[in-house]
């Protein structure tokens, strides 16, 4: 029996994660929040209605210690960064219930490790391979690709986020991996790395002059077309501006967890096609199928992608 807290992928997706390894009678305990209608279109419903144990990490700590303790788990495993006192919290928590509790770093580069870890814990070696090759495939294709960019044809993007989309993700913030990871050059290169956004204004934005424009999921993507705000903006005037698809999670960085590695796939293929010559559909299919145990239907396949393709 598995328990599963909080750390820096939203619960829910480290649900998904786990799910991939449960062995023969095996099973999980609880949820750190519950699911969001948005994940439960791409999730099993036996996890709909797990108890909600909380969170022992971020601004909105919530453990409930009883509820835990109640559902007695074998073990605990908490996936995400390691923080300077991990080891410190890990045994916290351990000396507080009595459960043994194991920490998986998880960062994009060593994401495939972290499957194999728990292939290792939980007795599904082929399928902790088979997840961690996919990664590690991932990640070289796009070092691969975009090491061949000549510095001179790197195109530029603009992320915005917020209800103006004039918040953005700086160049150098972990939230900005998959985009230098494609070779795209953030042209918010502020004097932040802070993963919680940055406010510019439009005057900045129509100076740095991007390429291509990306809004987050929410933003403001179905109104600039329009807005006479966003007018003089060279990548709207011409239609290089896009969503970022978005369920059950931004495939770009909200959480920064696996969906990313279906996010190095389409916006590579997005910017550069010619170099990324994939079929995002079958991506998208391959992806949910592997990782979320979903078979996209047409339906959901064509809102996926119905903002974040080639106009």
């Amino acid at each position: 029996r598995l328990a599963l807290k909080g750390a820096e992928m939203v619960p829910e997706d480290k649900v998904l994660i786990i799910d991939d390894f449960l062995a023969n009678g095996a099973a999980l305990m609880g949820l750190s929040n519950e699911f969001t209608d948005s994940a439960k279109a791409y999730t099993d419903e036996k996890y709909w209605n797990l108890p909600v144990f909380g969170t022992f990490y971020g601004k909105n700590v919530s453990l409930n210690l009883e509820a835990l303790l109640a559902a007695s788990p074998q073990v605990i495993i908490d996936i995400g960064e390691a923080k300077d006192t991990i080891a410190e919290d890990m045994d916290g928590i351990q000396a507080q219930t009595g459960i043994p509790t194991i920490f998986i770093e998880c960062s994009l580069e060593n994401t495939g490790a972290a499957y194999r870890t728990l292939g290792e814990l939980l007795g599904k070696q082929e399928e902790g391979e088979t997840l961690a090759q996919y990664c590690e495939d991932t990640l070289a294709m796009a070092k691969e690709k975009s090491a061949a960019i000549p510095q001179e044809e790197r195109v530029t993007l603009y992320y915005g986020e917020g209800d103006n989309g004039l918040t953005t993700i700086p160049s150098g913030s972990f939230h900005n991996t998959v985009i230098e990871l494609v070779g795209i050059d953030n042209v918010a290169v502020l004097d932040t790395t802070s993963g919680a956004g940055s406010e510019i204004s439009m005057e900045q934005l129509l100076l740095w002059n991007p390429d291509v424009v990306l809004f987050n999921p929410g933003s403001v993507y179905a109104a600039v077309g329009s807005d006479p705000l966003w007018a003089d903006v060279t990548a709207v005037q011409e239609g290089r501006y896009y969503e970022v698809p978005a369920g059950p999670y931004n495939w770009l960085s909200r959480p920064p967890s696996i969906n990313r590695f279906l996010g190095v796939r389409w916006l590579g293929n997005l910017i550069y096609p010619d170099i990324y010559e994939l079929d995002i559909a079958e991506e998208a299919k391959t992806f949910y199928s592997l990782f979320y145990h979903c078979d996209l239907s047409d339906e959901q396949l064509t809102a996926l992608l119905a903002n974040s393709s080639l106009k």
